[in-house]
């Protein structure tokens, strides 16, 4: 499946909020594509975190953070913008939407993994 940065880093955060309140294969799947976005993600992070250090505040943790909407955020957004858009073929692998269903996802849960589910079984 092809993917931008910014695309793969949203899927990446998605994962991230479901993969502990599922099993079985849907589980496997989850826990699968976040190792596949992770691996893929690893250049575009360290460009990530280099310029939150760069345009960002420190925080009481000293956490750089950038505020959404700030003078540093326009900054930030304008120095990523070029690695957001970068695409690669990403090795996603998908579920079925019987799998989905029959799982414990709420509606809002089952959105944010919609990218890898399909109507017909694709790994098969």
């Amino acid at each position: 499946m092809k993917l931008t940065n910014k695309q793969m880093d949203e899927c990446f955060n998605s994962l991230n909020t479901v993969s502990e309140k599922t099993t079985g294969k849907l589980g496997y799947a989850i826990a699968r594509n976040l190792r596949k976005l992770s691996e893929e993600l690893v250049e575009y992070q360290k460009l990530k975190d280099k310029a939150i250090i760069k345009h960002g505040t420190k925080n009481e943790n000293g956490s750089s953070v950038i505020e959404v909407g700030s003078e540093a955020f326009e900054k930030y957004v304008n120095e990523m913008k070029e690695y957001m858009s970068i695409s690669h073929d990403v090795d996603i692998f998908f579920v079925t939407e019987n799998e989905v269903i029959n799982s414990d996802l709420n509606g809002k849960e089952m959105l944010a993994i919609d990218f890898m589910i399909r109507k017909d079984n694709a790994n098969e």
